[in-house]
């Protein structure tokens, strides 16, 4: 059960405040840095045309109040919190930890809002084995994991937990999506995440999409993101930061451990090949029992499942 916070003991008083004062004119975009030792947090927020931003003032708790010339308080059209650090390598490029949209209801520069944003919070990756084919056929993975805050903890903390898979044979590119749309498919058919409700679903690829897939822009043709779903990227690289990246990794290592165990078991390489025109030739599902005593493969899809069907599960007009 990771910490929300592992700074969370150097952490500023809720009730102090920093203010930060900008010139009083007119801009589209705002973007305000918080540095915390090689960690940075950049809040960029679309601020409503012809207003003049003149200050933000940032709590301790990390909400931020955006105020105007005449000292109104300022509602952004939209914002995204960008949590980056320096490569290990002597790049100047900087490596994303996270990429997190912004709450409905108030400004924050702490991605961890998601936990109490959102009714569900999952975390989806993929991985190809390119170099060990079974049969011929190239054998792709998919790990979803799910998270929860403890209601009573202090620090706060989140519990997580890897238990649902997804074995592709021959999955064709681009796979990670594919995978997003599969793994929300099967989410919903198992009740897992409910429809109309706000979904979180963290990713490890696409970080320069996330936001514009977020506002309708097509996952693959023809299909978008459900109605209160959001991607957040966060990198599985990066998991000794902070819980959403812990998320993605312990989806990422699940992933693993089932690839694994499929390719060393013979009894497991045989695989029905029953999608006809779908972007993969074969589909397996996998579970582990709540208490971790068994991992089983659940089933296989019918001959008729279309998981990327037009107006199926997986489609903005749900």
């Amino acid at each position: 059960m990771p910490e929300m916070d592992p700074r969370w003991r150097e952490r500023i008083p809720d009730d102090y405040s920093a203010v930060q004062y900008f010139p009083d004119i007119s801009a589209k975009y705002l973007s305000l840095t918080l540095q915390e030792g090689v960690v940075s947090t950049v809040l960029k927020a679309e601020i409503p045309p012809g207003v003049k931003l003149r200050s933000a003032v940032i709590w301790g708790n990390k909400r931020v109040d955006l105020y105007d010339s005449w000292d109104r308080k300022i509602i952004p059209s939209s914002y995204w919190i960008e949590t980056t650090r320096k490569r290990n390598s002597n790049s100047e490029k900087l490596k994303f930890i996270n990429i997190v949209p912004g709450s409905e209801d108030y400004v924050t520069v702490s991605f961890d809002h998601i936990f109490d944003a959102f009714d569900s919070v999952v975390a989806i990756d993929t991985n190809t084995y390119i170099n060990k084919k079974i049969n011929g056929e190239e054998l792709s993975v998919l790990g979803i994991s799910t998270a929860s805050k403890l209601k009573i903890s202090f620090p706060q903390a989140v519990n997580i937990r890897a238990g649902y898979a997804v074995e592709f044979r021959d999955l064709q590119d681009p796979k990670e999506k594919y995978g997003w749309i599969v793994a929300l498919r099967a989410l919903y058919d198992q009740r897992i995440v409910e429809y109309g409700k706000k979904i979180a679903v963290i990713v490890d690829a696409y970080a320069n999409e996330i936001m514009d897939i977020n506002n309708g822009k097509e996952i693959i043709e023809g299909v978008v993101l459900p109605k209160g779903v959001k991607l957040i990227y966060a990198s599985s690289d990066t998991s000794q930061f902070f819980a959403l990246n812990k998320c993605i990794k312990m989806a990422d290592s699940f992933a693993n451990s089932i690839g694994n165990k499929i390719i060393k078991t013979t009894e497991l390489h045989k695989i029905a090949s029953n999608a006809i025109n779908y972007p993969f030739k074969a589909i397996r599902f996998w579970e582990i029992l709540e208490d971790g005593s068994r991992l089983t493969a659940v089933s296989c899809a019918p001959a008729d499942y279309n998981p990327i069907a037009s107006g199926g599960a997986v489609n903005g007009d749900k």
